[in-house]
C-alpha cells in the first residue's frame, strides 16, 4: 500500500479546487496556492496554471481560460471527484472512534460514515495510545448533555452568534452571562475543551471583565441568546481575543534522553533550538501564551532536573517557588 501518491499532492489540490469554481479573477487563484501550497509551488505552477493575458490561445496546462473581463474560466464541464484511497478510508473509521470527533459531527452524518465505512477497517485503536502526566479529571464528552452543549456553542461560532449561559464557576457559584464565542481550544493536559468568548449585554461584568473563558464541561445550560439580552459591539470594535505571547527559554540536558522526550511533549508549541554538539544539550526558546504560562510551567517541571528554565526571570522565579513549595510539603519545612 502507497502511503503517498502525487495524485494527492498540493499541486492536484490546487488544480481542483481552481476547476471547481465557476469564475474566478486571479487574485483568488494566488490565494488558493497560497492556501494550499508554499512559495515555491507559487513559482511552480503559476505559468501552467494562469492563460497569457490578452491572449485567446490556450498555454499551459489548459485547465483555465481567460474570458473577455479578464477573470478566469473552466475548460472543464464535470469536475472529476476525488476518491479516497484504502488508507484514508481507514484512518476515516479511526477517526470515527475518537470521542473528540463526535462533538464536531451530528449523529446524521456519523450513521451515514459509519454505514459507508462498514466493510473498513480501522487502521488504529484508541487502545494504541497511552496518555501520560495528563489529569484524570477530564470531560466527560460521552455525555449527551455534553454533546449538546459543545455543538451550540460550535453552531454559535461559525454563525457569530451569541449564546445564554449559565456556568458553575470554580468555586462553586452558578453565573449567568451572555457571550460571544472566539475561540476553541482543545488542552492535552487537562483532555478538556475550553471556549473563549467576549461577555456582551448588560450584565455588570462584561465591561469590567470583558473576556472570559469557559471550560465546556461546568456549563449547566446553554441556549441562542434572544436579541433582548444582547448589546451587539459596533463593527468596527476588535473581536478577537487578546492573545498576548511570550517566550520562555529552557535548557535541556541529553540524561533520560531528555532532548527527544521534550520535542514531543512539545511538539505542538512555536519553537527555536540550539544544539551544543560537545554536550549535546538544546537550548529551547519556546513561544507560549500568557494564557496557557501555568499549563505550560506544569509540563516542564515534570521533566525534573534535566531541564533548566533559564528566562523570564518572572516564569523562573514562579518555577522556583512550586519545587520550594513541594519541598516544604515532601520534608514538613523550608529547605
Amino acid at each position: 500500500m502507497k502511503l503517498f501518491n502525487e495524485i494527492y499532492g498540493s499541486y492536484y489540490r490546487i488544480v481542483g479546487e481552481a476547476i471547481g469554481k465557476k469564475r474566478l479573477t486571479d487574485k483568488e487563484v494566488y490565494r488558493l496556492i497560497e492556501k494550499y501550497g508554499t512559495d515555491e509551488t507559487r513559482v511552480g505552477i503559476s505559468p501552467k496554471l494562469f492563460p497569457v493575458k490578452n491572449s485567446r490561445k490556450q498555454t499551459g496546462w489548459g485547465f483555465l481560460k481567460r474570458c473577455e473581463d479578464g477573470s478566469l474560466e473552466s475548460v472543464i464541464d464535470n469536475v472529476p471527484k476525488k476518491l479516497l484511497t484504502t488508507l484514508e478510508r481507514r484512518w476515516l473509521k479511526a477517526k470515527l472512534s475518537d470521542r473528540r470527533i463526535r462533538l464536531f459531527l451530528s449523529d446524521e452524518t456519523l450513521e451515514r460514515l459509519g454505514k459507508e465505512l462498514e466493510d473498513v477497517s480501522p487502521l488504529y485503536s484508541p487502545d494504541f495510545f497511552r496518555c501520560y502526566d495528563r489529569f484524570s479529571d477530564g470531560d466527560d464528552m460521552n455525555d449527551p448533555e455534553y454533546t449538546e452543549h459543545f455543538r451550540i456553542f460550535l453552531k454559535a461560532y461559525k454563525e457569530k452568534k451569541a449564546v445564554f449561559i449559565r456556568y458553575l464557576s470554580g468555586h462553586g457559584n452558578l453565573i449567568s452571562m451572555v457571550v460571544l464565542p472566539l475561540k476553541i481550544e482543545y488542552s492535552y493536559k487537562n483532555d478538556k475543551f475550553r471556549m473563549y468568548c467576549r461577555q456582551i449585554g448588560n450584565q455588570k461584568n462584561a465591561k469590567a471583565f470583558p473576556y472570559v473563558t469557559i471550560n465546556i464541561g461546568r456549563i449547566v445550560s446553554a441556549e441562542p441568546a434572544r436579541n433582548s439580552d444582547m448589546v451587539i459591539p459596533s463593527g468596527n470594535e476588535d473581536l478577537s481575543f487578546p492573545d498576548k505571547t511570550e517566550t520562555i527559554q529552557v535548557r535541556v540536558t541529553e540524561e533520560r534522553n531528555s532532548v527527544e522526550r521534550f520535542m514531543l511533549e512539545f511538539a505542538s508549541y512555536p519553537k527555536k533550538t540550539v544544539r551544543d554538539t560537545i554536550t549535546g544539550e538544546c537550548t529551547v526558546s519556546i513561544e507560549c501564551r500568557c494564557a496557557d504560562e501555568t499549563e505550560l510551567l506544569i509540563r516542564l517541571l515534570g521533566f525534573g532536573p534535566t531541564i533548566e528554565i533559564l528566562s523570564p526571570p518572572e516564569f523562573r522565579e514562579k518555577a522556583a517557588q512550586r519545587v520550594r513549595r513541594q519541598y516544604e510539603l515532601f520534608f514538613g519545612g523550608k529547605e
